[in-house]
């Protein structure tokens, strides 16, 4: 896994281990380096492949991504120890190093585990921070929220006698800190019709040749001359990589910004749309 503060942590094996300043200061430095942690994670093909084998093992149904997260959050719950911090040193687990210990505190279960393994089967997060403490306003413990129908379900996993869904009922204080995705637009252009269906951006049973042809006139329109606006709902502020190898990168407001796709290319997209009409046919 790559070091997310830069060469200095390259040696590293383990837990980050550092001084901070006092109050909320200190929690932003902290969220910032989780979120590196987080972002680093999801891409890590060892946590990727624990995610899938805990809900392969569990039989967790399919294109349900409740489901997932409950799964996830559950086998996290009953496996990952709680364990504080070493005396006097403020600790940061990466994924990979709480999956092989088995242990971490909220920082490492909460804020960098349990959004690790949703993340990257797609699911976005988010961290919150609370005022615990009856007698300081300072923040002194950190859950995750995961998006799931259009809502934040509470995933707190390291406290007692909590369940899937049950955030801490008393605080003071709280603040969100974005870990992963975004809410509008999870996953990419690939997702899937089952993606799509559960974001609300198409019908369920949806005719797959109208939704191949669909799809395909919307990136071949998307590949050509810049800018143009682009038809039906699309992921913000990604870039989609041509058959030339190059990349069209689309803007927050739905437009290509930038592109450099030559006719062939969009004679190829055509190509494809017809031998998939063809091979169908033939069924």
């Amino acid at each position: 896994m790559a070091p997310p503060y830069g060469a200095a942590h390259a040696t590293l094996r383990g837990a980050f281990s550092y001084s901070l300043p006092g109050g909320d200061s200190g929690v932003a430095k902290t969220m910032e380096l989780i979120k590196s942690l987080v972002d680093s994670a999801i891409k890590d093909p060892y946590v990727n492949r624990t995610a899938i084998e805990i809900l392969q093992r569990s039989n967790a149904p399919q294109y349900d991504q409740l489901a997932a997260a409950r799964t996830i959050y559950e086998w996290v719950h009953r496996n990952i120890r709680y364990v504080q911090d070493p005396v006097g040193k403020e600790t940061v687990r990466p994924a990979n190093v709480i999956l092989e210990v088995r242990a971490g505190d909220c920082d490492d279960i909460n804020g960098v585990l349990i959004p690790s393994l949703l993340g990257t089967i797609g699911i976005t997060t988010r961290g919150v921070t609370i005022a615990a403490a009856p007698d300081s306003n300072d923040f002194s413990h950190i859950y995750s929220e995961a998006l799931l129908n259009g809502q934040w379900v509470a995933l707190d996993a390291a406290r007692p006698n909590v369940v899937f869904g049950q955030a801490p009922e008393f605080y003071k204080r709280r603040a969100e800190w974005p870990l992963t995705g975004s809410e509008v637009g999870q996953g990419g252009y690939l997702a899937g019709m089952a993606a799509l269906e559960e974001m609300g951006q198409a019908p369920a049973g949806i005719d797959w040749l109208t939704a191949i042809g669909s799809q395909t006139s919307q990136i071949i329109s998307a590949l050509r001359a810049s800018p143009q606006n682009l038809p039906g709902p699309y992921v913000p502020g990604v870039s989609v990589l041509s058959p030339s190898g190059t990349y069209a990168t689309v803007s927050r407001a739905g437009a290509v910004v930038s592109s450099n796709v030559s006719g062939t290319e969009v004679i190829i997209g055509l190509g494809v749309l017809a031998f998939l009409i063809f091979s169908m046919g033939r069924r």
